[in-house]
């Protein structure tokens, strides 16, 4: 090798170890840094997106419960008592993720009648539903209507 080549081939072998050498120092201290700054705000936007999240109550639907109609002795139609716990049990296994964070009250305006009224304690602003139950008799048959 001449000295020319040397003096050349050194000075560039030279620059390629340090920058080597300091590339892996150089990549962590930035992975590092940034990693730190992306961490919180992916943190506040996942809150964000609970704190403005809307959730659908489920429909329900009449043919689920044509089983608890029944006659009573001087063949007049009433709603069973277990339909509330029917009904409840249907609306929260739809709505599962939330199942802690719900509270719920029902009432019989008449037999025939029933008001169910549910409320979701997700975010600063509750969401409420109201179910209302009401067997309508026609010429024909009797059905359930849930508005």
């Amino acid at each position: 090798m001449g000295k020319k080549a040397k003096w050349i081939l050194y000075p560039v072998l030279a620059t390629a170890g340090v920058a080597a050498t300091a590339t892996p120092f150089v990549v962590l201290s930035v992975k590092k840094s940034n990693g730190s700054k992306i961490t919180p705000v992916e943190k506040e936007s996942e809150k964000e997106k609970i704190n403005n999240l809307s959730v659908s109550f489920p429909n329900l639907s009449p043919a689920s419960y044509y089983k608890f109609i029944k006659f009573d002795d001087n063949n007049t139609l009433y709603l069973e008592n277990n339909i509330v716990s029917a009904i409840v049990k249907d609306v929260l296994s739809k709505l599962s993720d939330y199942e802690k964070d719900i509270e719920f009250d029902y009432e019989f305006i008449n037999p025939g009648k029933l008001e169910l009224h549910f409320k979701l304690n997700l975010n600063q602003a509750p969401e409420y539903k109201s179910y209302k139950l009401e067997i309508f008799k026609d010429s024909n048959y009797s059905k359930l209507i849930v508005h």
